[in-house]
Parts: C-alpha cells; structure tokens; sequence
C-alpha cells in the first residue's frame, strides 16, 4: 500500500468517477468537504472515537454514516478511494497496515503545511539518535493568559531545576511568548521556544521548534496533546494532566491510547477512571500523585497577608468555585448560564457578599475567592470589600505563584466539584463544598463517582446560611467532617508525602 499526500484537485478529479470511505470525522473532513464539494460521494467515515460508530454525522446537511475502523472493508469497492481525513494520519497508516490489513494501491492523506515542514526535516535527520532534551508544555491549543506556564508541567520543571537535572538535561518549554521568560536565559541548558514556529518562515527559529520536537526524549505537557501527533519510536510523551477531581469529561475525543504513552493520576480508582475516560490502557496510568500536589506542602516564604497585601486575619478561608461560565473566547467550555449577580453560587447577590463580609470582619478571617482561569470574573473582580480578596490567574501569573503553594496557609477552603478539593485534602484540614446547583450541575456536565453525596470529602452546603455556618466551624477550631475525610482518602490518594515529582521521574527512568 502507498500512502500520497493529497490535495483538493485531486480530490475533485477522482470525484469524477469515483466514490470515498473517510478515516476521520472532524475538522478535516468538513473543510476538505466544502472546499471540494464531495460529501455527496462519501458512503461511511470511520473513526476511531467509539462513541460515533453506527450513527451519522452532518455535513453540509447531509447524512454520512460513522463506523467503527474494522468495517471499512464492507464498505470498500472497486469503485472507493480511502482518504486519511484526520491529522493524525501517521497512526492511521500504522493502523490500516497492521490492524487492518487493508489491501489498496494507494490511499490519500492531506498534511497540513506545518506537517510537511516536519516531515522535510525528519527527513534531513533520519536515523540521527535522540537526544537528552526534555521538552515542557502546559495550557490549551487555543492560547489563554497564564496558560502557558503553569499547573503540573510547571511543577516538574521546577523540581528538576532545584535538584540539578538540568545539568544533564536540556530543559525546553514550549509558550507562546518566549521573551516572557528571559529571567531564565541565564541558566544552563534552559530554554523557551515558541510553539508557533512551527509555522515560522525564518528558519533559524522553526529550526530550533523542529530540533526540540524531533530529537526530545521525553515530553511532559498538561492539555492539548495534538503537537504530539509526530512521534519517533523511543520518544516518551507524559501526560501530566490537571487535576483528578470529581467532574466527568466534558467531551469526549475518542481514544487516546497512541496519543501519549503515560498519564499520571492519584490513587488506583483513578487509574481505572482516567483509563476509561481517557481511552487508554490501564497500563499507562502512573499512580504516582500529581506534580503540582507537593506544592501544598512547600508552601511559600512569606505570610499571605505579606505576599498578597491583604488585611492579616487570624484564619485564611479559601473559596475555589469551578467555572461555569467560560471568558470571553472559550464560551465552547461553557457548563450553563449562572443567574447570579456576582458571577458566583450560592453568594449570588451583591447583598450577600456585603453581608458575608461582615460576618468575616466579625471572626477576624479574610476570604481569598480564587476563581476558575477560563471564568468570566467581570462581575465581581473590580468590587471591595475589607476582608474578602479575589484572586485571579492573572495576578498568580504575574508574581509566578501557584494556588496549591498558597493552600499550605489555609486553615480550610470552600470548593464544589473542582480537583482542587481532592489535592486539598492531602492536608487533612476542612473542606467545604458549595452545592446549591448540584442537580444542575450533574445534568450539564455529570460526575465519575455515583451517587456523588457518597464520595464528598467534606462538609456539604445548600444555602448561604449553612455557607456562613461553615465559616463560624473553622473559626472556632471544629471539624465535623474529619472521619469522613480520612475515610475517603485512600480512594483519591495512594500517597500523601509531598515527593511526587520524584516518583513520576522513577516512573518514566529519568535520572540524573
């Protein structure tokens, strides 16, 4: 079987006579529809996401049929041309030769210009080894402030730079910006390349991309993991992930498995969850804990009042809602439109929060409100009041902060269904959990432990008053929720020691 790069012309000329079977139902394919205007000619698309098989999909108002890969023989005449209609064409052509054996003279795949760039450069280096590079990434495809630098990734790299691995190990991160970082230009073997020249003209820079993606050993990266839709045999890809929390996916992309070869998570119950969430193979779930989790038992030098200039307080009370409106530009994430005053749940009226305040003035705490990154804040972030902060992603981005190094000074928090919860209990302090949408909620997005109630860590909370009656419990030293907590904890946690980062580096034989 030979496998050609395609183009629209192509697609329109064998049109003529001719009639398609797709692999790939997505973003591609529609493109590649309405460019050439074959959708007409196209008899089944199959695709590797389970949940598409035996239903249809609509392009250009029409009906196409989605089938599981093992079909496409039925499907194939003397008559069909098989397209490669996903970017992840390179394991589809693995696939279609080792897993399916489909027999054909040719089959079509469509490279985007940045594919070629890297196939031209694979090409001049062929047969060259790996290299010790370890390749960083964290945050989205799409690019959000505070993003890019952060969460897990940001984690790992910080504790292989204070324990000298990157004596041994170039250590490469790939931003958007690369001149936000030139605080690190000055130590060895650190580097910060954008990831958008792997579209770059000058070849010097894509060069520099192209080198690092190619020659990396390893890649640990948070989210998105499409920039590793290239990988040479011996390349390890650690996904990192962001958290192991309550809520279920809300979108699922199909199987994962070839995507990356690892995914670190807390405890067995949630290798179990992650692999089927995921569509992985248990095997490749580290139970390891997660990197940024020991965080929260280093902490931070200075006091929260110091660091942050707000009012110092006997107690420091942190409440973390997960967002259920999305900021501007990634509304797609959106759960459902809150009817709040404030942005927030449960402390929903401008009246509230006044009287919330007060209530804090009156125990001498000061609330920290940390919203979700991706939440609209444009409600409440431009309010005052004397004993309650808010806190964004931004500000924790500009002082190079991470919310879990601030949790070590928290004598509780508030949460709901964020993972933040599940990495907070680690210290075994009270947790509270706002749940006056739960309903809503689990229709709209829906949760990986059921009934839900059962694996709630905490103190639950329905109204303000009983929000208020929380606040009163950690002022004067009660925890009511504390056997519940440690009788939970073994099912989100198989450690609780603050090393592991060291455990993921075992894991995947990095050493210095």
């Amino acid at each position: 079987m030979r496998f050609q790069a395609g183009t629209e012309d192509v697609v329109k000329e064998l049109g003529k006579s001719c009639r398609f079977i797709c692999f790939g139902y997505g973003a591609k394919l529609k493109t590649l529809c309405e460019n050439t205007g074959i959708t007409r000619l196209i008899d089944a698309v199959a695709d590797n996401n389970d949940a598409l098989w035996n239903t249809s999909g609509n392009i250009d108002n029409q009906k196409i049929s989605l089938i599981g890969p093992e079909e496409i023989k039925k499907y194939l005449t003397e008559k069909h041309v098989l397209l490669i209609t996903t970017t992840y064409y390179k394991q589809v052509q693995d696939q279609l030769c080792r897993e399916l054996a489909i027999d054909l003279d040719i089959v079509y795949y469509f490279p985007s210009e940045r594919d070629v760039k890297y196939e031209k450069y694979a090409e001049l280096h062929a047969g060259e080894p790996l290299k010790d590079i370890i390749v960083f990434r964290s945050g989205l495809a799409k690019y959000v402030e505070g993003f890019d630098f952060s969460d897990n990734a940001k984690a790992m790299f910080e504790y292989m730079l204070d324990r000298g691995y990157h004596k041994k190990y170039q250590m490469i991160w790939m931003v958007k910006y690369p001149e936000a970082y030139l605080r690190y230009d000055n130590i060895e073997n650190v580097e910060f390349v954008s990831y958008e020249w792997e579209s770059e003209e000058n070849k010097e820079l894509s060069d520099k991309y192209f080198h690092a993606m190619y020659f990396a050993k390893y890649f640990f990266f948070t989210d998105t993991h499409f920039w590793l839709r290239h990988c040479r045999t011996g390349q390890l890809r650690i996904n990192l992930w962001h958290g192991c929390g309550l809520k279920d996916r809300k979108t699922k992309n199909g199987p994962c498995r070839k995507s990356y070869d690892f995914m670190t998570v807390n405890s067995d119950t949630y290798a179990e969850i992650h692999a089927g969430e995921f569509g992985c193979d248990r095997e490749q779930m580290l139970v390891t804990g997660l990197a940024k989790q020991d965080w929260l038992f280093r902490g931070v030098d200075l006091p929260l009042a110091e660091l942050l200039g707000i009012p110092r307080a006997d107690k420091y009370i942190f409440w973390l809602p997960t967002f259920r409106m999305a900021a501007e530009g990634l509304e797609r994430l959106n759960e459902y439109i809150l009817d709040s005053e404030t942005g927030l749940p449960i402390v929903t009226t401008d009246q509230k929060m006044t009287e919330l305040d007060g209530v804090l003035k009156s125990l001498n705490m000061t609330m920290l409100i940390k919203l979700h990154p991706v939440q609209d804040n444009s409600l409440i972030a431009h309010k005052s009041y004397s004993n309650i902060a808010v806190v964004d992603n931004k500000t924790l981005t500009e002082m190079d902060l991470h919310i879990n190094s601030l949790l070590a000074q928290a004598a509780a928090i508030i949460s709901d269904y964020s993972s933040v919860a599940i990495d907070f209990l680690l210290l075994d302090r009270p947790i509270g959990f706002a749940l006056d949408d739960l309903k809503k909620y689990e229709e709209s997005r829906g949760f990986v432990f059921n009934p839900i109630k059962e694996y709630l860590p905490g103190k639950e909370i329905y109204d303000f008053d009983q929000f208020i009656d929380f606040i009163k419990e950690v002022s004067q030293g009660n925890d009511s929720s504390r056997i519940r907590r440690n009788n939970l904890l073994s099912i989100f946690h198989a450690f609780n020691n603050g090393n592991n980062c060291e455990r993921i580096l075992e894991s995947v034989g990095i050493k210095i």
